[in-house]
């Protein structure tokens, strides 16, 4: 089974995210998608408003149904800094059936920083990177990437979890940003209120 592992903190997952590892499958030819929320992510500022419980809650709402997307909640078990070097290393050890290297999804907004990130060297020699760009960003990806990786052009969609964050305090609809299951949890769980 040929996987790839889509991180973050997913505060909240959205459809940009699940247009993103769709895309992924459809032209790299995953059988699986897996969704790594982040309990501590390492490179950003600590989560506090949503704990990550529900965050993962949020993501397995979004992919309930899609055979082709599942959820580990390995990096919230840990309730530690979130590596990826770590969780790579533990997806293989625990995933039945991988075939191959596992893929790893970055944004392009993610290359600058990846020589910074947690024993990068030898994450690279077990992962295949795969980065997610659109037309205008990708041949600056490209240059710009120091390890072999694919890449995928994705559709020009300008959603961002902060956006969203930031609309839902100032009381806007979001639904149609939202998968209708994560929607509905953040309307019963009142999250992201001011």
């Amino acid at each position: 089974m040929k996987i790839a592992m889509l991180g973050g903190s997913f505060n909240p997952v959205h459809i940009g995210h699940l247009i993103l590892a769709g895309e992924v499958r459809r032209t790299l030819g995953y059988d699986k998608i897996m969704f790594v929320p982040a309990y501590i992510p390492p490179h950003k500022q600590p989560l506090t408003d949503v704990p990550a419980n529900e965050r993962c809650d949020m993501v397995r709402a979004a992919v309930r149904g899609n055979r082709h997307f599942t959820v580990s909640d390995f990096e919230l078990r840990k309730k530690d800094i979130s590596y990826t070097f770590e969780t790579i290393k533990y997806l293989y050890a625990s995933v039945a059936g991988v075939s191959g290297r596992i893929g790893l999804i970055l944004g392009d907004d993610l290359i600058a920083g990846l020589p910074r990130w947690r024993n990068i060297d030898k994450l690279a020699e077990l992962v295949d990177f795969i980065v997610a760009t659109r037309d205008e960003t990708e041949a600056g990806a490209k240059a710009a990437m120091q390890f072999p990786a694919s890449f995928c052009r994705m559709p020009k969609i300008d959603i961002s979890s902060t956006m969203i964050r930031e609309r839902l305090m100032q009381g806007d609809d979001c639904r149609y940003l939202l998968p209708d299951g994560v929607y509905r949890f953040i309307k019963q769980k009142k999250l992201y209120k001011k």
